[in-house]
């Protein structure tokens, strides 16, 4: 009887070793997978950031395009390459974002149209000296100082909407800690203009 109870016991023992051996396994599966999950959204994030960090820059860069126009009355000195750079990061935002953000986008880009336009008629007023004249240079000049603070707006409101795609990426590395918790919910609700 002796040896069969030992039988028992190496059994019990065996099959309780493949248990916890199965249990370390899907931990370290779960670990993978997890890690595998973080990579992603830090890849997608990456990427979310590179063409957003981009298309700012273009935007900035056709703005500059714009004013130089004011003053030489020549559009697209740079041969239009701020536009196609534009049009270019905006296809990759399609992919990126979600439709309200290109809804943005399209608003962004009748912004610039319209701060064109204003832009190439600034140079149109009478050509004598006179109220006249100084009247048409002042209409023209608070036109583009309109124009130019309506496309600022509508970048404040592309920003708004992409913050919340942005943050999705960085909140859960900051919440693991009680005081990486209370600094987050603190940004989250003094952070909010």
């Amino acid at each position: 009887m002796g040896g069969s109870s030992a039988g028992v016991w190496l059994a019990a023992l065996a099959a309780s070793i493949s248990a916890g051996a199965a249990v370390v396994a899907a931990l370290q599966a779960s670990r993978q997978a997890s890690t595998a999950a973080q990579k992603l959204k830090f890849d997608l994030f990456s990427e979310r950031l590179r063409v957003w960090e981009a298309i700012n820059q273009a935007i900035e860069d056709r703005q500059d395009v714009i004013a130089a126009m004011r003053s030489t009355g020549i559009e697209e000195r740079d041969g239009g390459e701020a536009r196609r750079r534009l049009w270019h990061l905006r296809r990759q935002m399609m992919f990126l974002f979600p439709e309200e953000v290109q809804a943005c986008l399209d608003r962004t880009e009748a912004a610039l149209q319209d701060f064109t336009m204003t832009a190439a008629n600034s140079g149109n007023h009478p050509v004598e000296p006179g109220p006249e004249r100084a009247a048409s240079v002042i209409a023209q000049s608070d036109a583009f100082a309109s124009k130019n603070m309506q496309l600022y707006q509508i970048r404040d409101e592309l920003l708004f909407l992409v913050r919340p795609h942005m943050e999705q990426f960085v909140r859960p590395d900051v919440r693991p800690t009680i005081l990486g918790r209370i600094r987050w919910a603190y940004r989250w609700v003094w952070g909010r203009a």
